[in-house]
């Protein structure tokens, strides 16, 4: 039997047609940022090369198209491929910025709903572009390609940011399919108005309402606008745990009501999956019960302050909520304050990960009140416990929120591992 070669032509021009794709390491930057000012979708492809790539040959043609494809900025190349879309152009009240509503009455050709099928099944990265949206008919029109099937049968990343339009939802919903696995809804950060939008937070709640069955495998969902502010607490909790197959959870904007995050917890707990959870700080309703076997594959907690919430008070509850085999707790801008409450609640879930905790970061501003600086000792005894503590990043920012006295070194060092 002869020798096999190690790479066929097709695995040479797909790999030399690589270097024409995005960059790997802009998208990882990206998938990490809470503005949409900095997010993208296709950063720095070279469309006009990918193209030209297609026509040169057979063989080069399909390794290419599917380079072209596999990322969009926007949606509207691939619908225009079938459509004859003409815009509407709105003015929005208290922004300089006009919203844009593509729209189609004609019934597209049998010839070009099957270009649309061919190169819709190659799209699996897309970004809905800020002001920009497409109306319900639209989509109407684009399901007779392939119907009772998804739109873009392999798309696996969504990144947008609520649209002042009431076709939001329809946009994300239509697009979205089974093989569906990110999910990421942005703030606009450059914007400088707050525009008013009822629609929005009804957009979000249908979204969280009807995606765990359009996608069922969704894995990393991130919310960082202000809309699930307005989003009921406990349907925002109920919704979002129907997400089964839950690796990444990212909420940004913090819901409007007080006693949101033990409800949110209780639902998150059973995820089998859940292994990075990165919230707001809350406060822990008192009749929510601990319980046992929660948080299974939990590796990774960031919990950060906000303007209605700064102290710790929460991981107490949480620690009960045992077992939690957690690597990495980021507690960022939080409030040192007296620590009676704060700090025992956060020795007590020092305690209950002492075990598997290996870094942990925490960063603290001044002291409310006029109170007392902390004592050293009470800020660093829990870290006494934690037994396989690799790296520890306290940053304090208020000159006057610690004492450190040589009797809490030597307090901390006879306590500690040399």
């Amino acid at each position: 039997m002869g020798h096999r070669r190690a790479l066929e032509d097709y695995d040479i021009i797909w790999h030399i047609l690589q270097l024409f794709g995005p960059h790997t390491e802009r998208d990882l930057v990206d998938a990490n940022s809470n503005s949409w000012a900095d997010v993208g979708i296709a950063v720095d492809k070279d469309w006009a090369t990918l193209a030209c790539c297609a026509r040169v040959s057979k063989a080069f043609s399909e390794p290419a198209l599917r380079t072209l494809w596999r990322e969009l900025p926007s949606p509207l190349p691939l619908f225009s491929l079938c459509l004859t879309l003409t815009r509407d152009v709105f003015d929005m009240p208290e922004s300089k910025r006009p919203m844009i509503v593509w729209k189609s009455n004609e019934a597209p050709r049998p010839q070009g709903l099957r270009r649309f099928a061919r190169f819709a099944a190659l799209v699996q990265r897309i970004r809905i572009r800020h002001r920009e949206s497409f109306d319900s008919n639209v989509f109407a029109l684009l399901f007779q390609a392939n119907p009772g099937h998804p739109l873009l049968p392999m798309i696996k990343e969504i990144k947008c940011r609520p649209l002042v339009s009431p076709f939001f939802d329809t946009n994300v919903l239509c697009l979205a399919g089974e093989s569906l696995r990110s999910l990421a809804i942005y703030e606009d950060t450059r914007s400088g108005s707050k525009e008013a939008n009822t629609h929005e937070p009804h957009a979000l709640r249908r979204i969280l309402l009807e995606l765990p069955s359009k996608a069922p495998w969704l894995q990393d969902l991130r919310i960082y606008d202000q809309a699930c502010r307005r989003v009921h607490d406990l349907s925002l909790a109920i919704d979002i745990g129907r997400f089964h197959e839950l690796r990444t959870l990212v909420v940004g904007a913090v819901p409007l009501e007080e006693l949101w995050f033990g409800p949110l917890m209780a639902m998150l707990a059973p995820l089998q999956h859940l292994c990075e959870l990165d919230l707001p700080l809350g406060q822990w309703a008192e009749d929510i019960p601990s319980a046992v076997g929660c948080f299974p594959q939990l590796r990774k907690l960031r919990l950060h302050g906000h303007v209605r919430c700064r102290g710790m008070q929460c991981l107490g509850p949480l620690a009960k909520m045992a077992p939690i085999r957690l690597e990495c707790l980021e507690v960022a801008d939080a409030v040192v304050d007296s620590f009676t409450g704060d700090y025992g609640a956060f020795g007590d879930f020092a305690a209950a990960c002492a075990g598997t905790l290996t870094e942990v970061t925490l960063s603290l501003g001044e002291t409310l009140g006029g109170l007392d600086p902390t004592s050293a000792s009470n800020l660093l005894r829990p870290f006494v416990q934690l037994r396989h503590l690799q790296l520890c990043n306290i940053c304090l920012s208020g000159p006057d929120s610690l004492s450190f006295t040589d009797d809490d070194l030597r307090g901390i060092r006879g306590r500690g591992r040399s």
